[in-house]
């Protein structure tokens, strides 16, 4: 690679990522993200989604349910995939996800994804490589819309829960101090008929804040369960 183009390539992922990991993690390989167009100088084009996730906050019940379980699986497929990347998001808001005319869920804006290679830190065996490694909040108490992240840590740790926490936090169960915009995040409001409402809000209390250690692990694996079976994407996951 000539000189200006390592230059080029160091400054982008200085200074903004997104059209590396957009690249990298194309559309027509699964990954949840707009097709990248190319760009000029620092200004990227990239495929238009759809609305942003705000526009689906009033939606009916099972409209906003669909959109929760496929947010838990991009939580799910940036953290455990074929190619062994951790792509850990630290910046989870209404704004950063859209839906297309299919009603799928994309991520469209990559900028604040940290990746990190899971194969090599296998293969380096640092010490702590393979201790689990849990998200906390407490950092974030008094910041409405913040996420607590050790970029070093996700870096060395193999098994990371946080971008569930991410998700639970930014946009599924908020809470009303988390969100100012929207209040009792993605799954506000959840029907009194639902025979599961007990269950649900349980999952989501717990996936935000855990009662016990590494519970988080268990838990998602539940919430993801649930929200298949609600959302009807129960046979989906049985794949």
């Amino acid at each position: 690679m000539a000189r200006d183009n390592k230059m080029m390539l160091m400054t982008t992922l200085a200074i903004n990522p997104e059209p590396i990991i957009l690249t990298i993690f194309p559309k027509s390989e699964g990954w949840p993200f707009p097709r990248y167009r190319g760009a000029c100088g620092r200004f990227i084009v990239q495929e238009y989604i759809g609305k942003d996730l705000a526009s689906y906050y009033k939606a009916d019940w099972e409209t906003r349910l669909d959109i929760a379980y496929q947010v838990m699986k991009i939580a799910e497929q940036f953290t455990y995939n074929e190619q062994e990347f951790g792509l850990y998001m630290t910046d989870v808001s209404f704004d950063n996800f859209a839906i297309d005319e299919e009603g799928k869920v994309f991520v469209v804006d990559a900028e604040n994804i940290i990746v990190v290679d899971r194969r090599q830190i296998k293969e380096d065996a640092a010490p702590m490589w393979d201790q689990r490694h849990q998200a906390f909040h407490d950092e974030c108490q008094k910041h409405p819309g913040c996420l607590t992240f050790s970029s070093e840590i996700l870096c060395k740790r193999y098994h990371s829960d946080h971008n569930y926490y991410a998700v639970c936090h930014g946009i599924l169960g908020a809470d009303d101090d988390d969100t100012i915009r929207q209040p009792g995040g993605l799954l506000h409001d959840i029907p009194s008929t639902l025979n599961e409402k007990e269950q649900l809000e349980t999952l989501l209390l717990e996936c935000k804040k855990p009662s016990k250690a590494y519970g988080r692990y268990e838990i998602a694996a539940e919430l993801l369960k649930l929200l298949a079976k609600l959302s009807g994407h129960e046979t989906d996951d049985q794949r």
